[in-house]
């Protein structure tokens, strides 16, 4: 006589037990977590994670390179009269302050210049060159009367060049004045080149930038 055996049964609990284990999701490992330890800070998202509200280009806390696509532009008014030839402009130079300058030192106070190093200019602006130092000293805004003013230009007859600091070579006179307004300053020269050639200009900064020069 054969003897029929039923299938034995598990019981119910342990398998369900089993699958909430199995299939339980890592949210709820978190959650375990900050039971087990209620004050502790949580878990840093890993760098590149999407934020809840991406930040603009350009927009606050975005520190964007010079040049870049949407960075703020401060511009610079040239106009410079050279041996009776007339040249204004709105360019963007670089115009700093040197706060390591001393009158021990040689370095310069106040830095102008255009294009500021590795700017190519675009083709409807100017391809000239324009430079001005000047070494601190008890003048107005903190100047001096000691500075070197260098203009490069295609054209011979309006390229100037004017060197008055004490540590090297001069080369033809001048003097210049600095009046400051608000986050920049207007820089006004009056000279002469070594070859008499009167040279008068002004430089009107809007904004000084940081020592940091050529979009980088």
């Amino acid at each position: 006589m054969t003897r029929t055996f039923a299938p034995r049964r598990l019981p119910l609990v342990p398998l369900l037990a089993l699958g909430a284990a199995l299939a339980l999701p890592a949210a709820s490992h978190a959650q375990n977590a900050r039971r087990r330890c209620p004050t502790c800070a949580p878990a840093r998202e890993p760098a590149g994670a999407p934020s809840g509200s991406p930040r603009a280009r350009g927009g606050p806390g975005v520190s964007l390179r010079r040049g870049a696509p949407g960075s703020v532009v401060p511009l610079t008014d040239v106009d410079i009269t050279v041996g009776g030839r007339r040249i204004t402009a709105e360019v963007d130079a670089h115009c700093s302050v040197d706060p390591k300058a001393t009158r021990g030192n040689t370095r310069f106070y106040y830095n102008v210049s255009y294009p500021w190093f590795g700017y190519r200019p675009p083709a409807d602006q100017p391809h000239w060159q324009l430079g001005l130092s000047i070494r601190p000293g008890s003048l107005p805004a903190g100047a001096s009367n000691e500075f070197v003013f260098s203009l490069q230009d295609s054209t011979p007859d309006r390229s100037a060049y004017v060197q008055t600091v004490g540590f090297a070579k001069q080369s033809g006179t001048g003097t210049v004045r600095v009046i400051r307004h608000g986050a920049g300053a207007r820089f006004e020269f009056d000279g002469r080149t070594e070859r008499g050639q009167r040279i008068r200009a002004t430089i009107d900064c809007s904004e000084f930038q940081d020592g940091e020069a050529a979009g980088g």
